[in-house]
Order: C-alpha cells, then sequence, then structure tokens
C-alpha cells in the first residue's frame, strides 16, 4: 500500500511538472509574439515616415503618446518609465541612481507629436 501511494504521488508530481513546462512554453510562445508584433509595429513606423528620435521612448522604442521627463532629464513614455521605477531606482538611459521618482508631463513635445501624427494621417 504504501509502495502505491508513492507511485501514485510520483506519478502527480510528473503530471504536475508536464503541466508546468507546457505552461512555460505556452508562455515564451507569447512572449515571442508579442515582441514580434512590437518589433513589426516599430518597422512599420520607421517605413511609414522617418520618426524623430526625439519621438521615441528609450525603453519601448515607440513613438511616445504621454511622454514624461524623469530627473534624469530624459524623456520616456509615461507607463515605460513607471515600469521601469518599479524595478530599479537608476536611469535606463544613464544608469545613475534617480533621487526622486518624479515623472513631469512633457507638454512641448506631446504637442509636437500630435502635430506630427495628424501631418502624416495616423493616430
Amino acid at each position: 500500500e504504501l509502495r502505491e501511494r508513492e507511485e501514485k504521488a510520483e506519478r502527480i508530481l510528473r503530471e504536475a511538472e508536464e503541466r508546468m513546462r507546457v505552461a512555460q512554453e505556452a508562455e515564451r510562445a507569447s512572449q515571442q509574439r508579442h515582441e514580434s508584433e512590437a518589433e513589426a509595429k516599430r518597422r512599420a513606423e520607421r517605413e511609414a515616415g522617418s520618426v524623430p528620435n526625439e519621438f521615441m521612448c528609450p525603453i519601448t522604442m515607440e513613438v511616445m503618446k504621454d511622454p514624461v521627463i524623469a530627473m534624469d532629464g530624459h524623456t520616456y513614455e509615461r507607463g515605460a518609465i513607471q515600469n521601469w521605477l518599479q524595478r530599479s531606482q537608476k536611469s535606463p538611459k544613464t544608469n545613475v541612481l534617480l533621487q526622486s521618482k518624479l515623472l513631469v508631463p512633457n507638454q512641448a513635445l506631446k504637442s509636437m507629436i500630435l502635430e506630427w501624427r495628424e501631418a502624416k494621417g495616423s493616430s
């Protein structure tokens, strides 16, 4: 009876390990698909008309929609820098310790990006 229980426990463990492996593979495939879609979007934006570098978030490498200035003086997409600051206290551009997590909206750049988007006819 003890032997049967051990075998059953081992079988359950193997099944759980297999399920975990399948779930990890699915997660990797999903991540790769997301990265491929993001890269295709960036490539399409570049090919659709040269995107000014200052419109691109240095973290996401995508055109910013809600640009903010961090305490390192650089501008980032709000969501991207907020996610970064949850994991690190250092600047993603300079790797220097940020004295504050304060983010200031970059209204001038946001206006320029909106004008550029309107001029090229995209949102």
